[in-house]
């Protein structure tokens, strides 16, 4: 059965231990990381999370002109079944990330070549699944995520 919108949501914010603070987490941290639904490669651009690290992202560069930045997007080994593989699942979260941090930095008049290093992941993680495992769909939820870190 497919989980509920509003359940999926809660145990995100669960992750994410969502607090007031998620920002200067962020920044304590210097990563941030925004978990998704399974198959889902869409960034959630209007979520809290993801425009906290968007904000982050701005405030670093404008800080200190530029930066290396490392992007990872995560796919769990619970198989997916609309992309080829879990790794193609992976690398499409990576594209979208790029794609919407741009988006992002440019609302507040930042280009994404200010970052002067990228280095881009996409993995696969988390418990190896198999068919007569006894691991729930539940327990691969939190491989699911993208995350940046600044170096």
């Amino acid at each position: 059965p497919k989980s509920s919108p509003s359940k999926f949501l809660k145990t995100r914010k669960e992750l994410h231990k969502a607090d007031e603070n998620f920002a200067s987490n962020a920044a304590r941290t210097n990563s941030v990381t925004v978990y998704l639904g399974f198959n889902q490669t869409t960034i959630p651009e209007d979520e809290p999370d993801f425009t906290a690290a968007v904000s982050y992202l701005a405030h670093y560069l404008q800080n200190n002109g530029n930066g290396k930045v490392e992007f990872i997007a995560s796919a769990s080994s619970l198989p997916t079944s609309k992309f080829r593989s879990n790794e193609s699942l992976a690398a499409e979260r990576l594209k979208a990330l790029e794609a919407a941090l741009e988006r992002g930095l440019s609302a507040q008049g930042l280009d994404i070549n200010k970052i002067s290093t990228i280095e881009r992941k996409s993995i696969v993680s988390g418990p190896s699944y198999s068919q007569n495992s006894t691991l729930r769909k539940s327990d691969f939820i939190e491989f699911q995520y993208i995350r940046i870190i600044i170096n």
